[in-house]
């Protein structure tokens, strides 16, 4: 048995994932693998000799979005019989701590999922702020990150020690033992990228009453580009899935109601705004008349294949 199956997804992330894997090594872990599933399509990764032992790639022959690709990598570190799983974005590195807070945490907190207090530095100006301590949603929906920007103190003083309740794990960093894996199931693969670790969270406690914690002492630092935010299909799937959610989130008819309807005025709106805007911003509002557009056909689709058809040919569409 190893001690720490850890799961990454590579999507044109080969020099993050080089760099998470020495911080991997550097996070007293005694036995890991680390598995990378690749869904770019033109994988290359050259690993030191030390590492080769330890890292499993798995290549996908389609991107069939973050969460499948997850799922992939969970379903084979099980396969490994672990003692814990962690599933990690390529873009973060551990503090050499990390691991053991949240072993610990692991093993008096049953039936959870566990996160840490994730860092971002400013490549600008070296200041370290928090990104992030734990995931939050409101009656509406709308998501927000515990302690989101604020600074770091010298020698981290202001970090917290105690173990946090949360809606949710972000999904750069999620920590669980295999049996709460066989227990809740694996992330929703519908909602292809973003919100995927939100509705897991959403459904897994709805059925299963599963945690969702941070223990803070628990530091990770994620790589945080806000550039990438503004790109046309990561616009469209953020807003899509954040609708999805916002509707599985909501109970009763008048609440699914009420949704459905500020997304017919937003679609109204996006696709007016598209149309008087100047054609260098066209695209953008391309993006959020696609969005609105494809969570009002999502409502009616029931087959996962033909909504992996969707998000496939947005992806193509907008990143072309």
């Amino acid at each position: 048995m190893i001690n720490c199956a850890l799961v990454t997804v590579n999507y044109y992330s080969e020099d993050n994932i080089l760099k998470l894997l020495n911080s991997i090594a550097e996070a007293e872990i005694s036995s890991f693998t680390l598995i990378i599933v690749d869904s770019s399509l033109s994988f290359k990764l050259s690993l030191p000799k030390n590492f080769k032992d330890k890292v499993k790639i798995i290549r996908l022959p389609e991107n069939r979005g973050y969460a499948y690709a997850a799922n992939v990598g969970l379903r084979t570190a099980l396969n490994l019989n672990p003692k814990y799983m962690w599933l990690l974005n390529p873009d973060v590195l551990l503090d050499k701590n990390s691991f053991k807070f949240l072993k610990e945490t692991s093993d008096n907190e049953k039936n959870s999922l566990i996160g840490s207090t994730v860092l971002s530095k400013n490549k600008d100006t070296n200041d370290i702020r928090i990104w992030g301590v734990g995931g939050f949603w409101d009656v509406n929906g709308d998501v927000s990150m515990g302690r989101s920007g604020e600074e770091v103190l010298e020698n981290n003083s202001n970090i917290k020690e105690e173990i946090l309740d949360c809606n949710y794990v972000p999904g750069c960093s999620i920590f669980l033992k295999p049996e709460t894996l066989k227990k809740i199931g694996y992330i929703p693969e519908d909602y292809f990228l973003y919100y995927e670790e939100t509705a897991w969270a959403l459904n897994s406690n709805r059925k299963f009453n599963t945690k969702n914690i941070i223990d803070q002492r628990s530091i990770i630092y994620h790589e945080v580009y806000e550039s990438k935010l503004k790109e046309d299909y990561r616009v469209y799937f953020y807003n899509r899935n954040s609708l999805l959610f916002k509707k599985e989130l909501a109970l009763g008819f008048i609440n699914s109601a009420k949704i459905i309807l500020k997304v017919i005025k937003k679609l109204i709106g996006a696709g007016y705004a598209y149309y008087k805007a100047p054609a260098q911003s066209k695209h953008i509002f391309l993006a959020h008349v696609y969005s609105a557009l494809d969570f009002l056909r999502f409502l009616f689709i029931k087959e996962d294949s033909s909504k992996l058809k969707i998000s496939k040919k947005r992806l193509k569409q907008l990143k072309s």
